[in-house]
Formats: structure tokens, C-alpha cells, sequence
């Protein structure tokens, strides 16, 4: 989906009042998954297979690279799903849509969390195992590439930012969401 910087504005004014957190990242991610919401909405596509839960399952934040306690933070991040998911599935309510999420199978995450802590970063490299299993389906190049996360890849949140400046919030991006709200 290409994302017009002219509409992140008004996505955000969609997103806001029903996401359950309206801090900047959150409000980041939920005006990107507008986009992708909104042209499956306009395919007549009800269900969105999505990736939530491999970075929390499978150590894939770059914060678990300089932490000494990588168990217990994945588990923290863990716990704060239900949050996350939340205001994912808002977002893809606004258009008649809901997120279907592989990784949160039941099967899955019993699987996943059956890996010591220690393997799912080797060398550097997170999400080591999930990135083994993506190479036998994948060709190398995508299965080992670095990824970003998608507020950031898509430009949005630098939009955000730059729009933030422009009504003189350049330092507070949460007074910026505020005014929108209103």
C-alpha cells in the first residue's frame, strides 16, 4: 500500500478516538495499519493475516540485544499484547475487517516458548529460529533481512513528526496528538 503523506493527518483523526493508547508510537502504528486496513476494506477483504507476536515470541526487538534479562523482558512484552492487539483490531473494525494473527496460535506461542532465551538471538541476529524456518521457504535475502518496524519503514512517523513541527510541537508529539483529538 503506498501511503499518501497528505492523509496521515486525517488517518490519525480516524485512528485516535478508537485506539486504546494515544501516545505517539501507538497512535504511529495505528495510522499506518489504517492504510493497509483501508485498501483491504476497499478489496472486499474481511481478514488481515498480520505478525503480531513474532517479535515478542521470537526476540525480534532490537531493545533484546543490550539487555541481561532477555527472558523476563520478552515476557513483559508478552503480557502487553492484549493492549496491542486491541488497538489493531480497532483499526481494522473501522473498515470491516479483523486481523487474523499465526503467531498467537496457541500452538505457536507453546512452541516458541519451549526455545531457551539464549537461541533466539545468536550472533547478533534476532528471531534466529523463525528466521531458520523462513530460509527453507524463502530466498535468503528476505528471510535474513533486517527489518523495520512498520511506523518507521512507511515514512509515517516522520510524517507525523513533521506535521507535529509544523503546528509548533516540534519537541511534544503528544500535544500534537492532543490537538487533533481536540
Amino acid at each position: 500500500v503506498l501511503i499518501d503523506p497528505a492523509e496521515i493527518e486525517s488517518a490519525l483523526a480516524a485512528v485516535l478516538p478508537v485506539i486504546p493508547d494515544k501516545d505517539p508510537v501507538n497512535a504511529s502504528i495505528a495510522a499506518t495499519l489504517f492504510f493497509v486496513c483501508r485498501w483491504a476494506g476497499d478489496q472486499g477483504v474481511k481478514r488481515i493475516l498480520a505478525g503480531q507476536g513474532a517479535d515478542e515470541l521470537f526476540a525480534g526487538y532490537s531493545r533484546y540485544l543490550h539487555t541481561a534479562t532477555l527472558a523476563e523482558d520478552m515476557e513483559r512484552d508478552f503480557l502487553a499484547l492484549p493492549r496491542q492487539l486491541s488497538r489493531d483490531q480497532a483499526v481494522a473494525g473501522l473498515f470491516g475487517a479483523y486481523f487474523s494473527l499465526p503467531y498467537m496460535d496457541c500452538r505457536v506461542v507453546r512452541a516458541a516458548r519451549a526455545i531457551p532465551a539464549e537461541m533466539l538471538i545468536v550472533d547478533g541476529v534476532r528471531k534466529r529460529p523463525l528466521r531458520e524456518v523462513a530460509a527453507c521457504h524463502l530466498p535468503e535475502s528476505i528471510a535474513w533481512q533486517e527489518k523495520k518496524a512498520m511506523q518507521y519503514g512507511s515514512g509515517v512517523m516522520r510524517e507525523i513528526e513533521r506535521l507535529a513541527a509544523r503546528r509548533g510541537h516540534k519537541k511534544d508529539l503528544g500535544r500534537y496528538l492532543q490537538q487533533i483529538i481536540g
